[in-house]
């Protein structure tokens, strides 16, 4: 379901009057307006319709000529002016007993009295329907032209129980007229339809019956009613009083327009599974029912809730929600709902994923790729919807991220979910890079693949991506190898820069990578004792590499976060780890020496350790490097001259 945007449908400003503030103002758009026909349509029974293109209309007043009954009416809200939503006037066909006029109503009046003479001429020669119109202005502002006409329109047309509200309308119009031509006569509206003037002398011009009650509900008369919206703004000492309906009634209609987008976009969803339903299965019976007969039902309580959200904090945001959710909420205990999910085809599931990809509908896109069901999408669908969703103009990333935190064996594959990362290194999405760069499940992108980003990274200029693809510590972490070729890349000015904040922040990373290379050598060579029978000394090795990583892993999180009293206790905690280590190798002692050795070099470089002696090393891996026993013996040398291994500077 698409989010409801307000200014698709209107314009909202603030009001003054005398450059006095009094509220805000709405000005209806085409859209507005045609989701306000509806929504009075079905609230009040009444029949409005909407033409964007000026007064040619003929043929659907024909059409309403053609209901067979004695009393009916229609009403239609006409765009006039150079563009759509320019200016609003009303038309209403009225037929009572078989007589019949048209009511023309526009709020700005005519100044020469000619235009609404000559189209009523012109509508006379094609119809023989004779025209009734309003020739004075009763709108004081320039904006509210739009509520007026559906105003109007809306009370004609509007019925209560199957009978129209405004009885004898045909007759008291054809009665009070003035002047009339052939086929057409000046009119005065109904006390009824007094409400809507901004102008106290259009009200006394048209006025019939000054006690008569024209609402019933509150039992009031029109001068009475008028009060009530009968506003004040004080100038200096001065009162000025104003009529203040139409703008109120602007604010009214704009929640009504809002509420109506969201009744729309449900029924259409309503009608979509009803109509898979009857693809899937005659079966369900009580479901059918539901679908059939319960929309009134649910229209009705949808529009009671979001008329209360409209009123709360935040209302537009929340009611996209709890219109977003409105059908699953209320079918899930319908009978047989679940078992009518289920048996949907796959086909339909996967198009109306696409469509929800499309529209950017996130909560629809995350309900969707976390059924159970048999007909969920399947592993191509996902992927290539994962593709689709990443490679937008502005990439719908949001999306992107919820279909890479899928768990089920439908979830993107090994190389979809690469790609996804250098289109989102390309497109400079830094959440999600960091998102697959925190990736634990099977079809993160390996090794490899995240030694290519890194380049790719560094080619695109990416300093936020390199940062995240180097902070990765899972099995898919950087090689001290990759980052050193990147290295010496920068160093032969190969990629779009060489700035010297990218240089120390790799070869930082390189340390950090070496670190984490040597102990988990630390941890193979633990295995390896294990399976040549020295299963104490093996698990003590392992035990050790356990113990040391996730100290490291600490310390990187602390130095980032800068709590330099945590990360001193951290050292010394890691030293005595270090020396504890070497010492519960027993046997193998001095075999297992070059990889502790290798650990505290490494752990040295990036201030989580520090060795005494005169070691000077380049940082490669002596452990496997062929002159590996001269620097072994290096270092037993530097070892010796300490009474235990390892110790700190203190």
């Amino acid at each position: 379901m698409k989010k409801f945007v307000a200014g698709n449908y209107y314009i909202r400003k603030p009001e003054s009057i005398y450059s006095i503030a009094v509220g805000d103002r709405i000005e209806l758009k085409p859209a507005g307006i045609e989701l306000a026909n509806n929504y009075y349509n079905e609230k009040y029974q009444s029949d409005l319709s909407y033409s964007p293109f000026g007064l040619y209309i003929e043929k659907e007043i024909l059409e309403s000529r053609k209901k067979e009954t004695l009393d009916y009416r229609k009403a239609f809200i006409v765009n006039e002016g150079s563009s759509p939503g320019y200016h609003s006037l009303s038309v209403i066909y009225i037929k009572e007993n078989n007589d019949e006029i048209l009511l023309l109503v526009d709020s700005q009046g005519s100044e020469d009295k000619e235009y609404q003479k000559i189209w009523a001429k012109n509508f006379f020669k094609k119809t023989g329907i004779p025209s009734y119109a309003v020739s004075d202005v009763f709108q004081s502002d320039n904006y509210s032209c739009h509520t007026a006409s559906l105003t109007i329109a809306k009370d004609c047309t509007a019925k209560i129980n199957g009978q129209y509200k405004l009885t004898n309308l045909l007759t008291s119009i054809k009665e009070r007229s003035e002047k009339p031509y052939e086929g057409f006569a000046w009119a005065k509206l109904p006390d009824e339809l007094l409400k809507v003037s901004q102008l106290s002398k259009f009200v006394k011009q048209h006025t019939e019956h000054s006690t008569r009650k024209v609402d019933q509900k509150k039992e009031k008369t029109l001068k009475e009613y008028r009060q009530s919206f009968t506003a004040t703004v004080k100038i200096a000492s001065e009162e000025f009083h104003f009529n203040d309906y139409l703008r109120r009634k602007g604010l009214k209609l704009a929640n009504a327009v809002e509420i109506q987008y969201y009744v729309e976009a449900l029924q259409a969803e309503f009608a979509t599974l009803q109509t898979e339903f009857e693809k899937v299965d005659t079966e369900f019976k009580e479901l059918q029912f539901l679908f059939q007969h319960s929309w009134p039902k649910y229209r009705e309580l949808f529009i009671k809730r979001a008329k209360e959200i409209l009123k709360e904090k935040d209302p537009q945001e929340n009611l996209y929600r709890y219109a977003s959710s409105f059908i699953e909420q209320q079918l899930a205990n319908a009978p047989r709902y679940q078992e009518f999910i289920a048996a949907l085809p796959v086909e339909f599931i996967e198009k109306k994923l696409l469509k929800a990809v499309e529209d950017d509908q996130l909560a629809d896109v995350q309900k969707l790729i976390t059924l159970k069901t048999s007909n969920r999408p399947g592993i191509k669908v996902i992927s290539d919807i994962l593709n689709k969703a990443a490679t937008y103009t502005n990439g719908k990333w949001d999306i992107v991220q919820a279909l890479l935190s899928m768990t089920e064996d439908n979830k993107p594959n090994k190389a979809n979910v690469t790609d996804t990362l250098n289109t989102a290194i390309d497109a400079n999405a830094i959440g999600v890079v960091q998102y697959i760069c925190q990736m634990s499940g099977d079809n993160k992108p390996d090794e490899k693949a995240i030694a290519d980003a890194l380049d790719f990274a560094l080619e695109s200029g990416n300093f936020k991506a390199v940062q995240a693809l180097c902070q990765i510590t899972g099995g898919n972490k950087l090689r001290s190898k990759a980052i050193d070729e990147v290295l010496q890349k920068l160093a032969r000015k190969q990629y779009i820069y060489s700035d010297s904040k990218v240089v120390q922040y790799l070869q930082d990373a390189k340390k950090i990578a070496l670190l984490y290379e040597r102990i988990e050598a630390l941890k193979e060579y633990g295995t390896t004792l294990k399976k040549q029978g020295y299963a104490a000394d093996g698990d003590a090795a392992i035990s050790s590499a356990d113990d040391l990583k996730q100290m490291t892993d600490t310390f990187l999180t602390l130095k980032a976060k800068d709590q330099s009293s945590e990360i001193k206790a951290l050292k010394e905690k890691f030293n005595q780890q270090l020396k504890s280590s070497y010492e519960a190798m027993g046997n193998h002692r001095m075999p297992a020496r070059p990889f502790f050795a290798n650990i505290a070099i490494s752990a040295t470089g990036i201030g989580l350790f520090l060795v005494i002696g005169k070691l000077l090393m380049t940082g490669s891996d002596f452990f496997f490097e062929t002159t590996r026993q001269t620097k072994i013996n290096s270092i037993r040398e530097v070892l010796q001259e300490t009474e235990a291994f390892p110790k700190v500077h203190r």
